[in-house]
């Protein structure tokens, strides 16, 4: 079990969120982690609403969606894994 960054993005981290919006987090973890099972776990204890985006690799998501990437990076900020964020991005 192994998630090598989280890092959040979309309106919470452009500081533009609304009462109805949900905190958008970029995990970049193995494919056996159950992302989806600790967002409800975290929702449920601090009753914020968690939207995890699961992915292997950044480098993934550069090459799929240029767009979002782009957002990830210029918005998001790294609660863990800052090494391996800016190796990946920064490479």
């Amino acid at each position: 079990m192994a998630v090598s960054g989280t890092r959040p993005f979309g309106s919470y981290a452009k500081g533009n969120a609304s009462d109805k919006s949900d905190v958008d987090v970029l995990c970049v973890a193995d494919a056996d982690i159950d992302i989806e099972a600790i967002a409800r776990l975290l929702t449920h204890k601090y009753g914020i609403r968690l939207n995890p985006v699961k992915v292997k690799s950044i480098r993934d998501i550069e090459m799929d969606d240029r767009a979002f990437y782009e957002d990830v990076v210029e918005y998001g900020y790294v609660l863990k894994g800052l090494e391996y964020f800016y190796e990946q991005v920064y490479r």
